[in-house]
């Protein structure tokens, strides 16, 4: 008996214990940025050659909080109103050979919610695969909430 009123006791009290921990800790307020989209669509076929593409890709703050809020100290030195380097690598003839920068451009900062779309065109010979990696932060200049979820890869023949 008296074992049964300790573990209800102790049950009841568990609760109450987890939800105290959770009210005195604020949620993060750092900024998420994200590729939201990567994607290829060709401009031109040129017989025997291959085909001429452009790649697109979209920059997103996933978060409430302003790229400006969430700066490293790089990144305030660098570019103190929370702007930030994209990157975007090739891997010729996929799935051999390594990542190549095609294309890098700083971001503007961007607000809570915000993308911010980027382009780059480039040539796929026939008979070979490129695979495009887009990056969003590059540099590291934002301390994000979530660092791993700054890369998108695609791929066209």
């Amino acid at each position: 008996m008296f074992k049964k009123l300790l573990v209800l006791s102790i049950l009841s009290l568990f609760p109450i214990g987890i939800m105290s921990s959770q009210g005195s800790f604020p949620p993060p307020q750092k900024t998420d940025l994200i590729i939201d989209q990567l994607y290829v669509k060709v401009l031109q076929n040129i017989p025997k050659e291959g085909m001429k593409v452009r790649v697109v890709f979209v920059v997103k703050n996933i978060s409430s909080y302003p790229t400006a809020s969430s700066l490293t100290p790089d990144g305030k030195r660098n570019c103190p109103t929370g702007c930030f380097i994209v990157r975007l690598n090739v891997l010729r003839n996929y799935p051999s050979g390594i990542y190549t920068k095609l294309y890098e451009d700083k971001c503007k900062p961007l607000r809570g919610g915000e993308s911010f779309t980027f382009y780059c065109d480039d040539f796929v010979k026939i008979g070979t695969e490129s695979k495009y990696q887009a990056l969003a932060d590059f540099l590291n200049w934002i301390d994000e909430s979530n660092e791993a979820n700054n890369e998108k890869t695609t791929s066209i023949r």
